[in-house]
């Protein structure tokens, strides 16, 4: 399923808020809040502008990120690579990219043009701060010179060599050029990103401990401390799953490179009505999966022994199967001229089985997982 609330389009991109945005997104003002009530020039203010300031610098860091991801997605895009969405989570965002850079000089320009966005806003948010300071306006000074400084710190920290931060992927970009080896370029990169997680996770655990250490030994540790550890712990731990997946996704998608489905799909199931209730499927085979068909004989979908299992044993026997199966539609159906890594991508809005069909006829199916059958793949793991 396609992850995140939308909350808008834009350059034919969805824009989507994942729900843990909704909870960074509070803590976020929060910050600014206490940012701006501890800053000179505005903390005499009523304690509820400090909160509107707050909130308005959350909104415009919001912004400022979405503006960093659809620069990614626009430059993907003039390259010929399909861009889905855009989603903001607890983490920040990502730009969802149907297909790797067709090579390392696509790939530094859609890398690059990330950081190169945040410091063109930092540069523009400093000027109206300037501008701002000049008519004396100190609340709007204050919260474009912290997004300034944001957006600054934004680009530096997204230029960190580690993958899949932009730094990561201008190193891959790098490495690929150098060696014409993606995969290699990749494990590198990856490399770099466990490195750069390893020191994160470091430093948010010592961290609480090491800043103005004196006083906290002697009592107890504040709880700004443990949180802000605690914050640079997780994203490291989110760096490292991140490297590590993006390393497999690229083995993967290489071993099947120019690979059809008809080469790993299984052969067309037993096929029965789809009115035909839960408690009166026939076996379903080795695969576990069933054709049903629709009142002209027509192939209307598949089930798997994973659709019956979500639904109560009771209930089997008031259940027709048509209710609870993958029906035919664009998404699911696949030819057997499609490659692999088309169903792969499609796997990540919808997790299978697919219908190989031609002309009507339902030819076999195929799961992500059927890719595994491949050495190639096997090969590429074993070497990871």
């Amino acid at each position: 399923m396609t992850r995140g609330v939308r909350v808008g389009r834009a350059f034919g991109v969805d824009i989507r808020l994942d729900a843990s945005w909704f909870v960074v997104s509070i803590l976020i003002a929060w910050s600014f809040r206490g940012l701006f009530a501890s800053t000179a020039s505005v903390e005499t203010l009523d304690p509820w502008r400090h909160t509107l300031l707050g909130i308005m610098a959350a909104a415009l860091f919001f912004v400022s990120v979405v503006v960093h991801e659809l620069s990614h997605a626009i430059v993907a895009m003039r390259k010929g690579i399909e861009v889905e969405s855009i989603t903001l989570f607890i983490f920040g965002g990502v730009a969802k990219i149907k297909s790797e850079a067709k090579g390392p000089g696509d790939e530094f320009q859609i890398a690059g043009v990330g950081p190169l966005t945040s410091l063109v806003l930092a540069a523009i948010l400093f000027g109206l701060g300037v501008l701002a300071e000049g008519f004396r306006l100190a609340p709007a000074a204050v919260l474009f010179q912290v997004l300034a400084l944001v957006n600054a710190g934004l680009a530096i920290f997204n230029l960190v060599p580690g993958f899949p931060l932009d730094g990561g992927r201008l190193l891959r970009a790098g490495i690929w050029k150098a060696t014409g080896d993606i995969v290699k370029a990749t494990r590198f990169a990856a490399w770099g990103g466990k490195g750069v997680a390893a020191i994160l996770i470091s430093g948010g655990l010592a961290g609480p401990f090491l800043h103005e250490s004196a006083p906290r030994w002697a009592g107890r540790l504040l709880p700004e401390d443990i949180f802000g550890g605690l914050w640079w712990v997780m994203l490291g731990f989110f760096l490292a799953q991140a490297a590590t997946a993006s390393y497999k996704q690229t083995l993967l998608m290489k071993a099947v490179e120019g690979i059809t489905v008809s080469s790993v799909m299984s052969p067309s199931p037993m096929s029965v009505p789809g009115n035909t209730f839960l408690e009166d499927l026939p076996p379903s085979g080795p695969e576990g999966i069933v054709a049903l068909t629709g009142y002209m004989g027509e192939i209307e979908g598949l089930i798997s022994t994973e659709m019956t299992a979500v639904v109560p044993i009771e209930k089997w026997s008031s259940v027709m199967a048509r209710q609870v199966m993958v029906q035919v539609s664009a998404e699911t159906v696949l030819s057997p001229q499609d490659s692999v890594e088309e169903m792969l991508q499609r796997a990540s809005e919808h997790p299978g089985p697919f219908l190989v069909m031609s002309e009507g006829q339902l030819l076999g199916v195929v799961r992500p997982s059927d890719v595994f059958r491949l050495r190639p793949v096997k090969d590429l793991e074993a070497s990871a």
